[in-house]
């Protein structure tokens, strides 16, 4: 008996380890690796994607993500190569618009449609902002913010020199000659990266020529075209703005990305300043100060005997699309639904005053619920050219604007140049 005992313990010993090493030996879960593309590199908005991925990683332990921020126009260059090199990031900023249909065209960004009809998930959005990364009845991305422009400008100044809030466009310039007879720069431009000029000049355009102008013109209806006089005289605006000394000297080498011209603004150099609702976020975080006691803001303002509505709004949205390419599909997905979800939004909210087209985030403060009301009201977005229009004819009109502001170009060479190379681009 005790012999057989011991044959067995034998046994078991040897049968033990190499069972044991059997499992040592198996190989742990793979991590899957995705790539997070964007341009939420200030400091409000930083912190909140990079909580975002935490929460995402979190959740889905097999997942690591790489978060990578840069700023505006560095991005949308970096993004061009990486996309053209067969490289692309899984996740990845947009505008939407026709900045992001030319990569829907060559088939390299990832059709979300069928996921979002799962489990309801397309009715958390506002469907007017889902519908702005739509292209031929499909979805490429999903939004994650609301933006629009509005001119913000220092309630003291304002106060100190007796100025209301103008509603039209020669109280505006009664405005700026005011400001401007006191020594302060009436409107702080920086436009070196040509965009931040280029809002003005939609906005011109649309209260002068109204809505349909500008989308009959792209659209090539007969009788619209990029020469129409809504157009030259929305740059003739801007070139009297400039001889008035409306804007700061070296306008075109100031820039805005960097902070150039929000500085002008925070030392009290300048009182207004043209810009989309991000502007709000970088005060708040750069200058805490001027942000709780002098910011204000006002909706564009109409221009007398124009066609267009007043309540309408140049905006647009920040969206995230996939990479047809991404070798972990369902996570970079996923990823989708975290950084553009209701906790998302409600970030943004709390920390940045950054609007969510997402239903049932609460809006806690009244430059928040002042923002949503301007927006919500407005008959029509217009969205921001650069990202509306072909990449080619985008970059020329923000390369015509700053002409314009430069005094370089006149409005009607601005205009025959885009008439021109819209004809080049869509035949007719």
């Amino acid at each position: 008996m005790k012999r057989w005992l011991g044959l067995v313990l034998v046994a078991a010993s040897i049968l033990v380890p190499a069972m044991g090493g059997g499992k040592a030996e198996s190989k742990p879960v793979e991590k899957q690796k995705i790539s997070l593309w964007h341009i939420r590199v200030d400091k409000a908005m930083g912190p909140v994607i990079a909580e975002c991925v935490d929460r995402f990683m979190k959740d889905n332990p097999n997942v690591e993500v790489e978060n990578v921020g840069n700023e505006n126009d560095p991005y949308k260059t970096k993004l061009k190569v990486a996309m053209g090199s067969g490289n692309p990031p899984d996740v990845f900023h947009s505008w939407g618009g026709g900045w992001l249909e030319a990569f829907v065209k060559e088939g390299l960004v990832g059709d979300i449609t069928a996921d979002l009809d799962k489990d309801g998930w397309r009715n958390m959005y506002f469907p007017a902002y889902l519908d702005m990364i739509k292209f031929n009845g499909k979805n490429y991305g999903v939004p994650s913010e609301m933006s629009f422009v509005l001119v913000f400008y220092n309630k003291d100044i304002y106060n100190k020199l007796g100025l209301k809030v103008p509603t039209t466009w020669s109280e505006f310039i009664h405005n700026v000659q005011t400001i401007k007879k006191a020594g302060y720069i009436p409107i702080a431009e920086g436009n070196k990266s040509k965009w931040p000029g280029a809002l003005t000049f939609i906005y011109l355009s649309l209260r002068i020529g109204g809505y349909d102008v500008f989308q009959n013109a792209y659209q090539r209806v007969p009788g619209y075209t990029f020469e129409d006089p809504s157009f030259i005289k929305a740059g003739k605006i801007i070139q009297e703005l400039v001889d008035m000394g409306a804007y700061p000297e070296g306008l075109n080498g100031i820039n805005y990305d960097t902070g150039g011209s929000r500085m002008l603004i925070y030392t009290e150099k300048a009182s207004m300043i043209i810009q989309t609702a991000g502007f709000i976020p970088s005060a708040k975080t750069e200058a805490p100060e001027f942000y709780q006691k002098k910011l204000g803001f006002f909706p564009f303002p109409m221009v007398e005997g124009g066609k267009g509505d007043p309540s309408d709004i140049v905006g647009g949205v920040n969206a995230y699309s996939i990479s047809s390419k991404t070798k972990y599909r369902d996570a970079a997905v996923k990823l989708l639904k975290y950084i553009s979800d209701k906790t998302y939004g409600q970030m943004m909210a709390d920390r940045a005053d950054r609007l969510s087209p997402v239903f049932g985030v609460q809006l806690k403060t009244p430059v928040q619920q002042e923002m949503f009301k301007i927006a919500s009201t407005a008959k029509h977005v217009q969205i921001y050219y650069d990202q509306f229009l072909p990449p080619e004819l985008g970059e020329l009109h923000k390369d015509t604007t700053q002409a314009l502001f430069g005094k370089t170009m006149t409005p009607e060479e601005a205009a025959k140049k885009m008439e021109a190379k819209a004809k080049e681009i869509f035949g007719k």
